[in-house]
């Protein structure tokens, strides 16, 4: 879908739900000081455990700055489902339980908490508190990560960066954007795996363990057109979806019907733990993302364990953030921006096993000294940014 269409169909989807709320919101009487310590609430509906956005905003609340912020986090997670990740969060914020509200009582509670600067962290996806935002709780309201517009009347601004969101795109989202240096900071939830260095000899390996709703048919043809490239190659595939017998021969049959031959793919499914799953990226030469919608966890993973990702630069959000992670670990040898040049990116990796082999043993120690994971920076960036987003309101 063209920016343009995206941006009027979700501006119709906002003025029906959520500008009614909106108008129905109350004025604050929040403390218009501009330089007091802020209350940030951070809602999550049921992602503060060990979930893949943990890794990105377990980092914010537990750098955040105590002379500049009080962060509160509203969790919708059952508390039988809790784990020591949500106790990391319960260990640096004051901890609200959420589950049992309803998004209107959600919201009094957000008002009632005294909250400045209101964060939604979940968007559209499951357990989207987005009509609890939409009735305006808190002065300032903001989605983060940003993955789309939300019309203009759920949220009033989006934090973002330049790389996943260039000022000549503003004019797709409805909402105001409030730019960062790099607005995702990672940081791995559990020790990983080592390395391992010196892979067996055999063919190249291109691995992805995307989410099976990212592996659109422009992939699979993307992905066909590396495989003949490197002849000898080998596709490994990781992905809850393909425990399933009838997912693994549907996808099968689609890498089948654009030439990739069956006998050149794995299919892996869900694997129980986190380590497990990492290991998988010993067997990987060369990490392929997805297109339109590409990886971000799965990015930095493969990063991590040590596997250079290629990335194909899209026109929209959700398939630049490859270029925002490998720009900040200095990896620009796999960002993209066409289709031959993803194909010809990968054959020359294929290609070259030292350098390969120098990747694997320095990219996790160059990730480690990277902006992408400076916790405490990246916790200072946003909260200057809340500050700039609230002194406007002070002002107003």
């Amino acid at each position: 879908m063209e920016p343009a269409r995206e941006l009027d169909a979700i501006k119709r989807w906002s003025s029906r739900f959520s500008g009614p709320l909106r108008g129905e919101a109350k004025p604050h009487d929040n403390d218009r000081s501009p330089d007091r310590r802020l209350r940030i609430g951070y809602v999550g509906g049921r992602l503060f455990g060990f979930h893949t956005q943990s890794n990105a905003f377990l980092p914010v609340v537990e750098n955040r700055d105590p002379e500049a912020v009080d962060a509160f986090c509203y969790s919708d997670l059952p508390e039988p489902e809790e784990d020591p990740i949500t106790a990391r969060y319960r260990a640096c914020s004051t901890w609200r339980r959420t589950g049992g509200l309803d998004d209107a009582e959600l919201a009094a509670l957000i008002r009632a908490d005294g909250i400045d600067v209101l964060i939604d962290t979940v968007g559209f996806v499951e357990s989207s508190r987005l009509l609890a935002a939409a009735r305006r709780p808190a002065p300032v309201s903001v989605m983060f990560p940003p993955m789309m517009s939300l019309g203009g009347e759920t949220v009033e601004y989006l934090l973002a960066d330049s790389h996943i969101l260039p000022p000549e795109a503003d004019e797709n989202y409805a909402e105001r954007i409030e730019r960062v240096a790099l607005i995702y900071r990672w940081a791995p939830l559990v020790p990983a795996p080592d390395v391992v260095l010196d892979r067996p000899p055999g063919p190249v390996v291109f691995g992805s363990a995307n989410n099976l709703s990212k592996v659109s048919s422009a992939t699979i043809a993307l992905w066909a057109h590396v495989l003949a490239a490197v002849p000898d190659s080998r596709l490994l595939l990781k992905a809850k979806g393909f425990g399933d017998p009838a997912s693994r021969r549907l996808y099968m049959d689609r890498f089948t019907a654009a030439g990739i031959d069956s006998a050149r793919v794995e299919l892996r499914g869900w694997t129980p733990d986190l380590l497990g799953h990492l290991l998988i990226y010993n067997e990987i030469d060369v990490a392929l993302d997805t297109v339109p919608y590409g990886g971000v966890t799965t990015t930095c993973e493969a990063m991590w364990m040590g596997v250079p990702v290629i990335t194909l630069v899209g026109r929209r959000l959700l398939g630049r953030y490859g270029l925002a992670l490998l720009r900040a670990v200095g990896l620009d040898e796999g960002i993209v921006f066409s289709a031959d040049e993803y194909v010809a990116r990968a054959k020359a990796l294929a290609d070259d096993r030292n350098f390969r082999r120098a990747l694997h043993s320095s990219l996790r120690q160059r990730m480690a000294a990277s902006m992408l994971c400076d916790g405490a920076s990246g916790a200072l960036a946003l909260e200057a940014a809340y500050r700039r987003m609230w002194r406007r309101w002070c002002e107003s």
